[in-house]
């Protein structure tokens, strides 16, 4: 309750308290940082000078910061998030996802795709973050993907974001996975399952039907 009323009175001074924000922001402690860019980014008509100053700030705290205070005031966030898309720290990747799903804009795609041209095949909470992005938008978000990899889509990495994927093309990318040879038998019950979180259609069923008929049979038991 007493940081409430801190803020609330600093936020009401808005210019007035600028210089002391800055010097709390200039500190050594990454919480008083954190919380004096809260209230500097909401200065107004200086609330984007702030943020833009600590999406270059050497703590990646710092800049995940600013991305979260960059969704809740009134700018353009894509020069941010271009800016933070190869950012070395994956977690900072993760909230350029997290905000790309709010973007209308037409660079979105292709903004997703550099991100997940970064996937390493071992961050969940990276590829989820990379979901999220693109819900409702799979066909265009993937496809972009798709062009960019080539023939690269069938690694580690690229399969994990054809299991998170739900575009028109997903359910074929997934038979072309169930009938590699180096698909093991829990490899390939994951992939089976994700056909259940695609949009149902008649397609997805003859592509169903068409693994259990082509499989050898005894590797279709296993499957089943």
């Amino acid at each position: 309750s007493v940081r409430y009323l801190a803020w609330t009175a600093l936020n009401e001074m808005q210019e007035e308290a600028e210089d002391e924000l800055l010097k709390l922001y200039n500190s050594s402690d990454s919480r008083y940082r954190a919380r004096s860019l809260w209230l500097l980014s909401k200065i107004k008509g200086k609330g984007e000078k702030h943020i833009q100053m600590a999406s270059k700030d050497s703590d990646e705290n710092i800049r995940i910061v600013s991305i979260r205070a960059a969704r809740q005031i009134d700018m353009d966030i894509i020069p941010l998030l271009k800016s933070l898309v190869s950012d070395p720290s994956p977690r900072v990747r993760r909230e350029c996802a997290i905000a790309i799903r709010e973007s209308n804009s037409n660079l979105a795609p292709q903004l997703w795709n550099e991100l997940t041209l970064q996937h390493d095949g071992k961050d969940r909470w990276y590829l989820e973050a990379l979901g999220v992005a693109a819900e409702g938008r799979w066909d265009s978000f993937l496809s972009v993907w798709l062009k960019a990899v080539g023939d690269d889509w069938n690694s580690e990495a690229g399969r994990d974001i054809i299991w998170r994927s739900r575009a028109k093309v997903t359910p074929s990318y997934l038979k072309e996975i169930l009938s590699s040879s180096d698909i093991s038998l829990s490899d390939s019950k994951r992939y089976v399952r994700a056909f259940d979180f695609q949009p149902s259609s008649e397609e997805k069923s003859n592509l169903l039907r068409e693994i259990v008929l082509t499989l050898p049979r005894d590797k279709a038991v296993e499957k089943n």
